[in-house]
């Protein structure tokens, strides 16, 4: 399993627990927003139906229009939700802190650092549970509650365009899951990273695409600066890398769904959800979606920690896929567009990693293009990365397949070449 935890992100009860929590996706409506459902603890009721002292609208008869209105842009039944709960921050920390200590095991974390070490994408010191809780840390306004059927707002319940918002995009989660059981749906093929992020995207790139939707037909230019002039959230002790993770399924699936929309309203976004995308390439390019452009199947290398002594383990194995290969070269200092351009052309992956001694880590890594044009342009884009943490040899394997080494040494670097070369 992939140090992108696709293991957590495939329940929906435990999406939001992962820290996908992230800046919009159109960044023009900059506010923070939850992704998926959490486990909920004692309901904590909005404020009452009976109109506020100071004639402001009574807050379940906003949401209740939000629903309907959602309702008819998606044209999906009405989900079957509870009273809405508020929560304050500190509760929302709890909840969190809980999640993690139930469904992300030790086991699994080391694991997840094993790969993300052997990438050179995180620091032998940098402690991958705490960075996913810090992503989350104070950033929350709502989210959908797959387990009570709630919408939940953080921070005393208040409901102006930031937190609006954020119920029509929750509130399509519902839909969703009352349509097509998102707990299902993201579940995917075990082990399948790239199809759980593929999947992951088409969900919130619907209700990302309905929320902004709602939010050009239902909020005055006053409002949409309101929600506009939201703050970023901080992410500075975060690694860029996890950053742009989590914006994919919002950016990119934004622009999947977008396009589906375009050729066949929400019904051809609906056809998606009973055929989903297999890969991010087909997030990425929808004409490979369309097209039924399937990934290779590539099996995992054999053999690392035997390669490498007694003393060593193979802790994981993954597949990366296009859209985190393309973030993978731009965490190691490629420029954003040329690790996208180098990307572009996967065909599959696999990698396997392994760990020793002292947090020592390996892997190696194989990757099938699908012409021998774009197995170049990857070579060279790795031949250029300034930023690698860890040594690492690229070798040749055929004229659209390479394969990637990395460890914690050069010596082991060798080690690897010579057995599995």
């Amino acid at each position: 399993m992939s140090p992108f935890s696709r293991r957590l992100l495939a329940s929906g009860a435990l999406l939001l627990s992962l820290a996908l929590i992230t800046i919009l996706t159109l960044r023009a409506l900059g506010v923070p927003i939850a992704v998926g459902p959490l486990a909920s603890a004692t309901p904590l009721p909005l404020p009452s139906a009976t109109p506020t002292p100071d004639g402001s609208a009574d807050p379940l008869a906003v949401i209740g229009g939000i629903y309907a209105a959602v309702e008819d842009l998606r044209n999906l039944p009405a989900a079957d939700l509870g009273q809405p709960e508020a929560i304050s921050t500190d509760e929302l920390a709890s909840r969190l802190e809980a999640d993690f200590a139930a469904n992300y095991s030790v086991e699994q974390q080391a694991a997840d650092e094993a790969v993300l070490r052997a990438l050179g994408m995180l620091d032998l010191d940098q402690d991958y549970r705490q960075l996913q809780l810090a992503m989350l840390s104070g950033q929350v306004i709502g989210y959908y509650d797959d387990t009570t059927n709630r919408m939940v707002i953080v921070g005393g319940g208040d409901l102006g365009p930031p937190e609006q918002i954020v119920v029509a995009h929750e509130y399509t989660h519902a839909l969703q899951d009352a349509a097509f059981d998102l707990t299902a749906f993201t579940d995917g093929p075990l082990g399948q990273d790239d199809v759980g992020m593929a999947r992951l995207a088409l969900v919130e790139g619907d209700a990302t695409t309905v929320m902004v939707l709602w939010a050009l037909q239902a909020l005055t230019p006053d409002e949409l600066g309101e929600v506009t002039g939201q703050p970023i959230p901080d992410a500075a002790d975060v690694p860029d890398w996890m950053v742009a993770q989590l914006e994919f399924a919002y950016t990119s699936g934004s622009e999947f769904v977008s396009e589906l929309y375009a050729r066949g309203d929400f019904a051809a976004v609906d056809a998606a959800f009973t055929d989903p995308p297999t890969s991010t390439e087909q997030i990425l390019h929808l004409d490979a979606y369309v097209d039924g452009h399937e990934p290779i199947e590539v099996l995992p290398p054999a053999g690392v920690a035997a390669a490498l002594g007694d003393d060593w383990t193979d802790a994981d194995t993954a597949t990366m896929g296009e859209a985190m290969t393309a973030i993978w070269l731009e965490a190691m200092g490629a420029d954003e567009s040329d690790a996208g351009i180098a990307g572009t052309g996967w065909g599959g992956d696999a990698l396997t990693a392994a760990v020793g001694p002292d947090g020592e880590a390996a892997l190696a890594w194989s990757l099938v293009f699908d012409r021998p044009a774009d197995a170049t342009q990857f070579a060279e884009a790795y031949a250029d990365l300034p930023a690698l943490l860890l040594p690492g040899q690229l070798i040749v394997v055929s004229d659209t397949e390479v394969l990637l080494i990395q460890a914690s040494s050069a010596d082991l670097v060798d080690l690897l070449v010579a057995a599995l070369s």
